[in-house]
Formats: structure tokens, sequence, C-alpha cells
């Protein structure tokens, strides 16, 4: 499973990242004691996290059929809030620093300067155009 399918269900990257890395050393390991240390440790990071197993079978089922829904950011240009959503339920395919700012946003209370308004409409733009 890729670290983006993980993504819709864990949330920050580095929580992705981690969960990945601890799947993905559980199904390739050699040995019994690595296997089940990787499996463990990756339980653990899970409830950390505010999961369970499931959550990541459910991700590698959605995977790749997961569609996103068809709004783009013309329909909702003059509503920030909506271009905020719109790029925090795609954050997976987002870079760090773009998803960081994202999730910024998500707690920002007031009107987002003209710089983040750009930005924000160049990565909902981005989005958009990959989804069709």
């Amino acid at each position: 499973m890729s670290p983006s399918a993980l993504a819709s269900c864990a949330g920050a990257p580095s929580d992705n990242l981690r969960l990945a890395k601890l799947l993905r050393l559980a199904l390739v390991a050699d040995h019994d004691g690595e296997i089940i240390g990787a499996v463990c440790a990756l339980k653990r990071a899970l409830a950390s996290a505010g999961l369970d197993p499931h959550h990541i079978v459910d991700a590698f089922e959605r995977g790749t059929s997961q569609v996103a829904p068809s709004i783009s950011p013309a329909d909702v240009a003059g509503d920030d809030r909506s271009l905020v959503w719109f790029a925090w339920h795609r954050r997976d395919r987002l870079s760090v620093k773009e998803a960081a700012f994202v999730e910024s946003l998500t707690r920002w209370r007031g009107t987002i300067s003209d710089r983040q308004r750009v930005w924000l409409h160049d990565i909902c733009d981005r989005l958009a155009e990959a989804a069709r």
C-alpha cells in the first residue's frame, strides 16, 4: 500500500510515512521476531493516532478506487473556507509543505492574506486539474 493510501485515514504526513514504513517492514521481514515487532509497533502507532487496524484495511480498499467529488475551485471561488475544505480532503496529494499550509488554514480565524489566497488557489487548481 502506498503512503498516499494511508493519508486519508491517518492525518499528518509524518504519521502516514511512519505507518507506511511499519507496514512495509511487517510485510517484508524475514524473521518471525521482526514481523511480530513491526506489527506491534504498527498497532501502537495506530493507537497513538487514534486509529485501529481497520483503518489500514479501509484505506487499502479505498486506495485507487477512491474518486474525488466533481467539484472544482471555480465552483467555490468566492469562498476561502470551501477551498480549504477542497484541499484538506485531498491533502494526501500535496507536498508536506502544502499539507501543513492547508492544515494551518483549517485553524485560521479571520481573513486570509492575498498571498495565502493565491497559494491556496494554485493548490486547488492543480488538484482539480489532476482529478480530470
